[in-house]
């Protein structure tokens, strides 16, 4: 294929980039299925939640929400803590953080 633009766009592919942690690309095809069907509440709701989400990832931390109960940030470097900003769209990653931070505990006990 001589274009470089993704053949098909569906909510289903943009979900996929955005769990792969491709969220400018799941952005970019929600913006096209929104512009294909503007008034569409759905995808209007999904696209500004995409914008939010990318907003908060190039925003630095306060250091304020850092000491609100959030273990994970509180524990991790700073590199990590940058890791920890983009984990939160991620469920799966947020689930594998609950494991970790419950075997530490755990490891603690012993």
């Amino acid at each position: 294929m001589a274009s470089s633009e993704t053949p098909f766009v569906t909510p289903t592919l943009a979900e996929v980039f955005i769990r792969q942690g491709h969220l400018t690309q799941g952005l970019a095809i929600y913006q096209k299925l929104l512009r294909a069907a503007p008034m569409n509440p759905q995808l209007q709701k999904r696209v500004a939640e995409l914008n939010e989400e990318l907003q908060r990832m190039e925003d630095p931390v306060p250091p304020s929400s850092q000491n609100t109960g959030s273990l994970t940030v509180k524990a991790a470097g700073a590199g990590e803590a940058a890791q920890e900003r983009g984990s939160f769209q991620n469920p799966m990653l947020n689930e594998l953080n609950r494991w970790l931070l419950a075997i530490r505990e755990r490891k603690g006990h012993v």
